[in-house]
Order: structure tokens, then sequence, then C-alpha cells
């Protein structure tokens, strides 16, 4: 088996993964087309999408990578995108089509293979390079993939929540590192690697700050975590700026914001 080493990328929500057989830039949750729901609140953000490819290709540049993986929600609209969001998608595309695009699929996916047939070929739900399987991160990866060395998932939106003395909130882009809970996971699965490590992303799209990992609440889209197969309590929290920040149950229950405030 090729064994692969991973890199957080600093001050970035994306990873590097680099392998014998080549270097990888992988990013999930990029939402585009989510310019035009903030449009429609007065926010103007219409050049994100390039920026994000601009972004991708910036971090591939500086780690000589030519591979770029997706991990899933590429698209905002979960259903069919209406015209001006298609054609958002297709000038990121093309900015990003020197090099080798894998699009693992997410939940905002749907009408991927008819709306891009020819990366289709490309387009799946679990990616597995190595010692290293990656998915979205709202389904349950296969027993091949339970026997990875690290699973990688988007999806959450990982961020953390804290309050200041002050009592103000702050919610910051985290990423969330989980080490596996054997008895959990043989209720699951008939195998599987009990030294496996559950990575998860935050999003790429800069206008989504995320989910915070210290609500119990938000945490279980994952099916992984809300099923205990990941023991979330001892899950390491770090910054996107490389900080290693304590674990999820070093946190108080993340604070929520009074109706009326805004992020």
């Amino acid at each position: 088996m090729e064994r692969c080493s991973l890199k957080f990328v600093y001050d970035e929500s994306a990873m590097v993964l680099s392998c014998r057989s080549g270097s990888a830039v992988v990013v999930g949750d990029l939402h585009v087309g989510n310019e035009l729901r903030l449009k429609e609140r007065g926010i103007n953000a219409d050049i994100s999408t390039l920026q994000m490819a601009s972004r991708i290709i910036g971090i591939a540049k500086e780690f000589g990578a030519s591979r770029i993986i997706l991990l899933g929600d590429i698209k905002d609209t979960i259903l069919y995108p209406e015209r001006s969001e298609l054609h958002m998608l297709g000038r990121f595309f093309s900015a990003i089509e020197k090099y080798n695009v894998d699009i693992v699929l997410g939940n905002h996916d749907a009408h991927f293979t008819e709306l891009f047939p020819l990366q289709k070929e490309h387009m799946s739900r679990e990616l597995i390079i190595g010692n290293v399987t990656l998915l979205h991160g709202n389904r349950w990866p296969t027993e091949e993939g339970m026997m990875s060395d690290y699973i990688i998932t988007a999806h959450n939106h990982a961020a953390v929540s804290v309050i200041d003395r002050n009592k103000r909130v702050y919610r910051e882009k985290a990423w969330l590192v989980s080490a596996i809970n054997p008895d959990e996971a043989g209720r699951k699965y008939s195998k599987f690697n009990s030294r496996a490590r559950l990575i998860v992303m935050p999003a790429f799209n800069e206008m989504i700050t995320g989910t915070p990992v210290n609500d119990p609440k938000l945490v279980s889209i994952n099916p992984l975590i809300r099923s205990g197969v990941f023991d979330m309590k001892s899950s390491k929290i770090y910054s996107t700026h490389g900080e290693m920040l304590g674990t999820v149950g070093d946190f108080p229950e993340a604070p929520r914001i009074r109706k009326g405030m805004k992020y």
C-alpha cells in the first residue's frame, strides 16, 4: 500500500496530500453559488468563486501539486442549479483545468454527473489513495475505507465557538482530529483500522465560518461522529494558524447567539 503524508496548509482551509505518485491539494465545501444567496441579502461577493480557484492554484504551485481533490458540496444549490450558479461553476472549472481534478460528491452535488459529463470518470462518493480515505462526510465509509490510517471528511464546516470575558462570542474555522472508538466501530464494521484517525476539514469558502465542534446539536450531521465510532470529546481542535487549541472536552458547550445578533 502506498503511504501518504498529510499537511494542513497554514492560514488556509486546505490540506496537501503527499504520496510517492505525487501531491494533491484537498479542499471541501466550496459552495459555489453561495454568492447569489448573499447578494439577495445585500452582500456583494461576486468574485469569491474565482478567488477560491486562485487560492487553490496558489497552494498547488507552492507545494508542487498536480492534482486537486474537491471534497464535496462544490455547488451551493442542493438540487439543479440556476443558470447563474451553473455559469459560476463553469468559470471555476475552467480556472483549474490545467490540474487533474477528482470530485468526491457531497449532499449538495446532485446532478453533477449530467452537468459535467466529461468529468464523470473522475467523480466518486469515496476516494481511497494509499492509506487515506476521502469522502464528503454525509455518509458512512465503506469497510475498505475504514481500513485506512486517515479518513478525511468535510461536510461539518468545522469551527470552534468561544466567549470572552466581556461575553462576546467568537467563531473561527478549525480542524477536528478524532481517534477511533473500537467498541463502537465494531458494532458497525467487521473490519477496521484500530489506529485510524478522522480529520474533519473547515469549509474552504471564506464566506462560511462554520459549525462549532463544541456544539453537540450541530456536529451530529456526520454519521461517524453521531454514532460514536470516533470519540468526540477527546478530539483535538486545531486552528487554521496551526495552533492546537485543546480537545472538544476542554471547551464548554458552544454559546448560542441571541436572536437578532449576527455572526
